[in-house]
């Protein structure tokens, strides 16, 4: 009785990487996710773990079915971190060859706009400190028309950076279409669309509801990783 009672106190086993990428997608994610309330999952795959530099990490994506809403989509993404077993004892022990297992999971919410009335199978934002899907697809739409067509938008803006960015609204508008959304996140009331695709320096793009018309473009150097 002691001896059952024991077995069923101790923690269940970590799953590994091998283990998790052999099975079918429905059950990794069960096996992965369990204790947790998910959704129907509909994609697996690779991302790079929070510290690629640690040997033995590693970190799989489960993606949940896109739920629509106005104009756009939203998604729940969850994060599968593995470690190297030695990582649970010691740092000083010798790799022995196992596989990395699981040691956590994290979720995290993502948007996209529509495609042809449907939710597109890829090109979603992950979203940060918002509340409301709706807002940051609102956020994305946004982006959409700046980049469209040259509206009444009036920028204002500011380089930290020797780029030539704020000379006119041509300019930006070119830039703009350059960059790709990399995240969307709040700073008070307004929307902040981080643009990433330049070799050197970081662009952002914030949004105030309370003043449409116009937007402000923030570049400078990103801090060191």
């Amino acid at each position: 009785m002691l001896t059952v009672l024991f077995a069923l106190l101790q923690p269940p086993e970590r799953p590994d990487l091998v283990t998790v990428d052999r099975l079918p997608l429905a059950r990794a994610a069960e096996l992965v996710l369990r204790g947790r309330h998910y959704g129907r999952i509909v994609a697996r795959r690779t991302a790079e773990p929070q510290h690629p530099f640690v040997p033995g990490t590693a970190m799989r994506e489960f993606l949940e079915a896109p739920v629509a809403l106005s104009r756009g989509c939203w998604r729940r993404r969850w994060q599968a971190e593995f470690i190297s077993p030695r990582w649970l004892t010691s740092p000083v022990v010798a790799e022995d060859g196992r596989p990395p297992v699981l040691h956590g999971v994290s979720e995290g919410i993502d948007v996209a706009l529509a495609e042809h009335g449907r939710c597109p199978a890829d090109a979603y934002v992950a979203i940060n400190g918002i509340a409301d899907p709706a807002t940051a697809i609102r956020a994305l739409a946004r982006l959409g028309d700046i980049r469209a067509r040259p509206s009444t938008v009036r920028f204002d803006c500011t380089d930290w950076t020797p780029s030539t960015l704020c000379v006119d609204p041509a300019g930006i508008r070119r830039e703009i279409a350059s960059l790709r959304p990399s995240w969307i996140t709040s700073r008070g009331k307004r929307i902040v669309v981080a643009l990433r695709g330049h070799p050197r320096w970081a662009t952002d793009l914030v949004i105030d509801p309370a003043t449409p018309n116009r937007v402000t473009i923030e570049r400078y150097v990103p801090p060191v990783q």
